[in-house]
Formats: structure tokens, C-alpha cells, sequence
């Protein structure tokens, strides 16, 4: 018989991005809250007063939202005050836990102002900041809408506290009513005025309609906006203005002017979402946030684990998983690490595969007769870090080719492992592996109805007797008992029956 003698493969497949690993974890730090926020507890506040932008912390599940509009600007007229209408106060839940909000998890906050007070001259008022329409002469600005706006392009209002309407313009304490402002969400109020009375503008952005008199007539408001912007309150230099419209998530209309007395008020706007309470706003234009940052107060590192999938693998390739939990601020990212040996090598120093991962698995490259073992290790987001996981190892085994030995010979077919197998039909035949280090070591043989018998040797000692008959399957394992020092494994047959050996495997760990 030929004698058949084959060199088993070390070398290692290129596994990308490796790099030295240090094992000393990163300097545990919670992030600091910004300027605008404190915190009892884990329970965090923040108070904005003014426009500006708020990233959401990736450990947050909910942010409950306070807003507050602007109020209307009061009207002037002859010794009296016309009262502009209150903004609105709106609570609500806004979850963000992953995709219920868009990257980067920003919000945008919109603080409407107060609309101006009018004027004793006659001129009009502005309106308030973020919408509100600017009153007639004499008249109250509407208030600005306070909006919290999901991304930085504007494109979708999460919430929205409607702004007060403004109060209509010229009013005479002698005669009633005066056209106050509506206040969030409700109708301007309609003035006195000679012949018909002006009307006041409405919270789904319907104008008020100018009085008609003996010497003329007023004029209508304008409408307001779906976008949120409030209509301005009408003019008219003969009577009083109206009260421009509050901002909104549906912007009031501005109020009618009078013919010859008083101007009508403007309409407060409508609020978002429909379903959330609302009150009446006390001035003070605003948003608060509130949120649970488990972060504070958090010292207990993550628990981790990882998978390397089953082994022996007979593929060039593993998909090695992990999963992580952290019950307070939760897992922000992982640190993937492998050690690699050839079967007759040394074990490698840990290389790393990820650094700050927020992915679960990957996939890599496995060299023939070699083993890869696989740690994990999970940051929260308070800056705990884990310990390393308990390894898990897979390992691709050395082709019947490493294996040496007289009478045998090669077939080929697909379904070996590398596409090869090393077969015999006599008894005594013998195939040897030398040096064989201590560890785990199993065979790779093929089964079948009429196949014959094995002895495993590890030196002159036999540690197992195995039978191959059965129903006709390759690749299937068998598990030998683990070597404890390095020795020569030497596999005879002891029948005159087909045997067919397809691979070794020896696993460092």
C-alpha cells in the first residue's frame, strides 16, 4: 500500500481591525447633566426659558414635556386695559426609547413670548414670538406658540401650548363689552361698537369680522395659519383695532376692528396633541423636561455573555454573538476580544475585534486546525464597565491529510470535511498524529450499515473502541477523552471492514 503523509495547516486566516488589547477597563465617569437641568434623585428637571436644543440621553425611555404659550398683549383705550387672552399649559409623555425618535434623538424647543401691549398712541403691537399675530391700533399682540419640535428640521410638532389672543384696541370704560383676548384655544371676544359689532378670531384661524357703523366701517382680521402662525388683528384709524390672533398648532385669527369704537380680540390657537390636558398658562413662557436618568446613582457594572456557536465548525467561518443586561442605565456598548491557536501552536495574546460596539455579533475567518476562543465586556451608559465574560471557543479541525500512515488511501467527494477522506478495508492498519498537545480532542470519521471497527491509542495506552456502522452519514464526531500531556494519537483498525477517517480535532481549551 502507498503510504500517505500530509502536513497539517497552521496558518491563520487575516482577521480584520486586530489590534493589542489592553484589559485594564475605562475610568468609570456619569455623564454631567447640562446647564439647564438638575436633578433629585435619579428624577432629572431642566427649565428652558429660551429657544434650544435638547439631545435626549440613549438610556431614556420617556421625556415628559411642560409647555407653556405666551400670553395675548393687553389693549389700550381710554383709561382702561384690555386683558389679552393665556396661553396654554400642555403635559405631555413623549416616549424615545430606540426609533421612536429620529437620529440624533434631538428636540428642538420653540419658546413663544408674550405679544405686546398696545400702544397709547394708536400704533399697533407685535406678536409674540413663534407666532403670534401682531394687533391692530391700540390693540394686543397675540402670544407665541411654545413648541417642542422632534428634529432639527422642523418638520414634525410633538407638542405645542398655544399663545393667548390679543386684546382688542380704543375701548371706552363707559361702554361694554371690550373685545378681550381668547385665552389658548377659545374665541376672541366680540366689542361694542355702533351699528354691528366686531367679531373676534377664532382658534381654528377664522378672522374676526370688522364692525359696521353710521360713519363707516371696520375691517376683518387676518386668518390665521395651520403651520401656527396667528392672524394679525385688523386696523382701522377711525375705531380700534383688533387683537391679533395667538400662535398655535393651528394659529388664531386675528380680531375685527371697529367702525367707531371698540376693536375685537384676537383668538387664542389650538394646542397638540389633541388628547393632552390643558390649562390655562401662567405667564411665563416655557418648556421643562422631565425624565428617570439611571445613571445617577448607578455603580453596578453590566452582565455579559457570549456565544462562539457550536464546535467542532466545519465552515470557514463563525458568527460569534453576545448579549449583555443592565437594569439601571443599561448597556451602551461592548468590547469584543479572541485569543487564536494553531493545533501544535502557542495560544495567541487577546487581540481585539470591537472597541465600543453597539452591534451583537460578527462574523470571522477561521484557519483550518486552529481554535478561536471569544470574551466579551459591557459599558453602561453611567460609565460602569464589566468584567471580562467566561470565554467561548470554537474550533476547525485539521483534515484527514495531517494524519500519517501505510495501507490507507484518499477519496474525494463534497460531503468530506476540505473535500477529502482517508479510507482502508483492512484490519491493523494504523494512521498517526505526533506531538499531539494536551487538550480536548475528538475524531471526524464517516458511518455506515457494513463499516468496521477503531481502536484510539494516545501513546501505546488505548483510551476507546469505536464502531462505525450505522446509517451512512460523514463528518460526525466523536469525542475522545482529553489529553493530559502531549503524546503521539494513533487510530488502528481492528476489522477487515471499510473505516474512513475525515479529521482530528485538537483544542488547545
Amino acid at each position: 500500500m502507498k503510504r500517505l503523509a500530509c502536513t497539517a495547516l497552521s496558518a491563520l486566516l487575516p482577521v480584520a481591525a486586530l489590534v493589542a488589547v489592553s484589559t485594564a477597563p475605562p475610568a468609570s465617569s456619569a455623564p454631567a447633566l447640562p446647564d439647564e437641568c438638575s436633578a433629585e434623585g435619579n428624577q432629572v428637571t431642566c427649565v428652558f426659558t429660551e429657544d434650544a436644543t435638547f439631545t435626549v440621553p440613549a438610556w431614556v425611555t420617556a421625556v415628559e414635556v411642560v409647555a407653556v404659550g405666551g400670553n395675548g398683549g393687553s389693549g389700550r383705550g381710554e383709561g382702561v386695559r384690555v386683558l389679552g387672552g393665556r396661553g396654554g399649559h400642555v403635559e405631555h409623555t413623549i416616549p424615545t426609547r430606540p426609533g421612536s425618535l429620529p437620529a440624533p434623538r434631538t428636540l428642538v424647543l420653540h419658546v413663544g413670548g408674550n405679544g405686546g401691549e398696545g400702544q397709547a398712541d394708536g400704533y399697533g403691537s407685535s406678536g409674540g414670538a413663534h407666532g403670534g399675530g401682531a394687533g391692530g391700533e391700540w390693540a394686543g399682540g397675540g402670544g407665541g406658540a411654545t413648541t417642542v419640535f422632534s428634529s432639527p428640521a422642523l418638520t414634525e410638532r410633538l407638542v405645542v401650548a398655544p399663545g393667548g389672543g390679543g386684546g382688542g384696541g380704543k375701548c371706552y370704560v363707559e361702554y361694554t363689552p371690550c373685545g378681550t383676548g381668547g385665552d389658548a384655544g377659545t374665541n376672541g371676544s366680540t366689542a361694542y361698537d355702533l351699528g354691528t359689532w366686531p367679531t373676534g378670531g377664532r382658534p381654528d384661524g377664522t378672522p374676526g369680522t370688522g364692525g359696521q357703523g353710521d360713519i363707516g366701517a371696520g375691517t376683518d382680521g387676518w386668518p390665521g395659519t395651520a403651520d401656527g402662525q396667528g392672524g394679525n388683528g385688523a386696523n382701522n384709524h377711525q375705531g380700534g383695532g383688533g387683537g391679533g390672533g395667538g400662535g398655535g398648532y393651528h394659529g388664531g385669527g386675528g380680531g375685527g376692528s371697529a367702525a367707531t369704537f371698540h376693536g375685537a380680540g384676537g383668538g387664542g390657537g389650538t394646542p397638540y396633541p389633541p388628547s393632552a390636558p390643558m390649562t390655562l398658562g401662567d405667564g411665563n413662557p416655557r418648556v421643562e423636561l422631565r425624565y428617570v436618568d439611571r445613571t445617577i446613582g448607578d455603580e453596578t457594572a453590566p452582565t455579559v455573555s457570549v456565544d462562539a456557536g457550536p464546535s467542532p465548525r466545519m465552515a470557514a467561518t463563525a458568527r460569534v454573538s453576545w448579549s449583555g443586561s443592565d437594569s439601571q442605565a443599561g448597556v451602551a456598548g461592548y468590547d469584543v476580544r479572541m485569543t487564536e491557536a494553531a493545533w501544535h501552536g502557542a495560544v495567541s495574546a487577546p487581540k481585539m475585534l470591537r472597541t465600543a460596539t453597539t452591534a451583537r455579533s460578527l462574523t470571522v475567518s477561521l484557519a483550518k486546525s486552529s481554535q478561536y476562543c471569544f470574551r466579551v465586556r459591557a459599558h453602561d451608559h453611567a460609565g460602569n464597565t464589566s468584567g471580562w465574560s467566561t470565554e467561548r471557543c470554537t474550533t476547525r479541525p485539521l483534515d484527514d491529510r495531517a494524519l500519517t500512515g501505510a495501507g490507507w488511501k484518499r477519496v474525494s467527494g463534497g460531503g468530506y470535511l476540505d473535500r477529502t477522506a482517508t479510507t482502508t478495508s483492512r484490519k491493523g492498519r494504523v494512521l498517526a498524529l505526533q506531538r499531539v498537545p494536551a487538550g480536548r480532542v475528538a475524531l471526524v470519521v464517516s458511518k455506515g450499515r457494513k463499516h468496521g471497527r477503531l481502536e484510539v491509542r494516545y501513546g501505546t495506552r488505548v483510551v476507546k473502541r469505536l464502531s462505525l456502522a450505522g446509517p451512512a452519514r460523514n463528518r460526525v464526531v466523536v469525542r475522545l477523552p482529553d489529553l493530559k500531556k502531549r503524546t503521539t494519537i494513533r487510530l488502528r483498525t481492528t476489522t477487515n471492514k471499510p473505516v474512513k477517517v475525515d479529521g482530528i480535532v485538537v483544542a488547545r481549551r
